[in-house]
């Protein structure tokens, strides 16, 4: 049921994106049109309920609170057992019908309820490694727990969207008017991220060195928090190599285990070209490193399964 449930929220964020309503994915909107919708069907099941209770069972007396009571209990797989569907009346068409409608109530009540867990989680702070990530490394036998995704991969997701973005910024073209006294000069320009145009501004109207170091700075804070979070899986793996028994040598521990910390320092006061190339030339040398330490976690510190 959980499976069909996240397929039939992949379909409607995907019918979303399409209709350019991809705002509505976030779960401040997606909850409460999850609500909306697990309501709505609440009320169908309700009166699908009271219709069959008076054609097919006329002596039984129920009032609007028993079936809303039915419809709520039964899409949460309680079932209590005070109502229920008495066999007596049931046919084929019956049988079908009250099966489908339930079957895809189960589904909407554990996609409601999934959005509802992501709008919580929202307000959760994920600065450290979660628990389901600790508890899939422990490797408890048959518990059925998998590896989740690596956190890096998420980050680097992150990384990738910005360079689209700067991307785009390189690809985009405007004119940008000069004021001259004798005349004005009608110039198009390219993002500064190639050319160094101390006037050439955005198409909002900043100047353009202001928007490479907004997307210098983001980025610098990306991939520390990618090297941090290299860092922390090779620690927890040398911790669990140790309780294995594993030898391990300190040297190679202290030489890849820590941060430089000129490098965490985020200038965010570049006021010239001079100070935004070296920024950049720290940025280079924190994903160089990034990638380094992320080879040697494969090469020489491997599974610890």
């Amino acid at each position: 049921m959980a499976v069909c449930s996240y397929t039939a929220i992949t379909i409607i964020d995907d019918i979303l994106v399409r209709l350019k309503m991809k705002f509505l994915l976030k779960p401040a909107y997606a909850t409460p049109g999850w609500a909306i919708l697990t309501i709505a069907y609440l009320g169908l099941v309700a009166s699908m309920i009271g219709h069959y209770w008076d054609v097919q069972q006329p002596e039984f007396l129920h009032t609007v609170g028993d079936e809303y009571w039915f419809a709520y209990i039964t899409l949460l797989t309680v079932g209590l057992g005070d109502l229920y569907l008495q066999p007596q009346g049931l046919f084929t068409g019956n049988v079908i019908k009250w099966t489908i409608l339930l079957l895809y109530g189960f589904i909407t009540m554990a996609a409601f309820l999934g959005k509802f867990s992501e709008w919580i989680e929202s307000f959760i702070p994920k600065d450290k490694e979660s628990f389901q990530r600790r508890l899939a490394r422990t490797g408890i036998f048959g518990s059925g727990i998998e590896h989740p995704l690596c956190e890096s991969l998420e980050i680097l997701r992150k990384l990738v969207e910005i360079n689209e973005a700067k991307v785009l910024m390189e690809s985009l073209t405007t004119e940008a008017y000069i004021s001259n006294p004798k005349h004005q000069i009608k110039q198009k320009y390219r993002s500064s991220f190639r050319r160094m145009d101390r006037q050439a501004r955005t198409p909002d109207g900043r100047i353009i060195n202001d928007h490479r170091i907004e997307i210098l700075t983001e980025k610098k804070n990306i991939v520390i928090r990618l090297l941090e979070d290299n860092q922390s899986e090779f620690e927890d793996r040398m911790n669990a190599k140790i309780i294995l028994g594993h030898t391990i040598e300190s040297e190679e521990i202290n030489s890849r285990c820590e941060i430089d910390p000129k490098l965490c320092c985020a200038n965010l006061s570049l006021t010239t070209l001079e100070e935004l190339h070296c920024e950049e030339e720290i940025l280079e040398s924190i994903l160089f490193q990034t990638k380094k330490f992320r080879r040697y976690i494969e090469m020489h510190v491997g599974d610890t399964k």
